[in-house]
């Protein structure tokens, strides 16, 4: 049998890599290849993962946090099968939680599968509503207010102005998000200019 090996990347999170799956250690978090067999969504972007055949996503071995595989180095937060990160340990940012009964489909924003059932499906919190299935609820950090989410991903922008010329250029970009209903679409950039007289775009 194999013996993993392990090497971090430019991003300085951990991957172990062995004959059955690779490891991708991410604040904790332990991620690896994920079949989903229903319909997830992402719980860092919220967007569809999609796929029909192979391992569409990540999951955590531990605390069941579900990502795209390209949104895992994003993770903001340590996972709870862990010492508590101390910005998630601050009892003024803990979420309130309460048995919730869901009118419309809803999924679950830790685990991103469906919240089954006909009453009292899951739990919502008060200020954030957060929607969380009931076993999911124990692996929630307090960052209730904090965004640590990033539905459209990030741009690095460089503006130079130099008299009546304004430069902009978009050095880089990560994780954006296809914004068509299948997925499918690449993403790209567009930059507005706004004033009080003109819109250039």
């Amino acid at each position: 049998m194999e013996n993993p090996t392990e090497e971090e990347n430019s991003n300085g999170q951990v991957e172990k890599s062995g004959a059955e799956n690779k490891l991708f250690i991410v604040k904790d978090h332990k991620f690896t290849p994920k079949f989903f067999n229903q319909p997830t969504f992402c719980c860092h972007c919220k967007d569809f993962i999609w796929g029909i055949i192979g391992k569409q996503g990540f999951q955590c071995e531990t605390c069941t946090f579900v990502i795209h595989k390209r949104c895992h180095e994003f993770v903001a937060f340590k996972c709870l099968g862990k010492d508590k990160d101390t910005n998630s340990d601050d009892s003024q940012t803990a979420h309130s939680f309460w048995i919730h009964s869901y009118t419309t489909p809803t999924f679950c924003d830790h685990c991103g599968s469906f919240l089954h059932g006909i009453c009292s499906q899951g739990k919502q919190c008060d200020a954030c509503f957060m929607n969380v299935h009931h076993d999911c609820e124990e692996f929630i950090p307090n960052i209730c207010g904090h965004i640590h989410t990033e539905k459209r991903g990030r741009i690095n922008i460089g503006i130079l102005c130099n008299d009546t010329l304004l430069s902009v250029k978009i050095n880089e970009a990560k994780n954006l998000c296809p914004m068509d209903p299948n997925g499918l679409s690449d993403p790209y950039v567009r930059v507005k200019i706004l004033s009080d007289n003109i819109q250039l775009e």
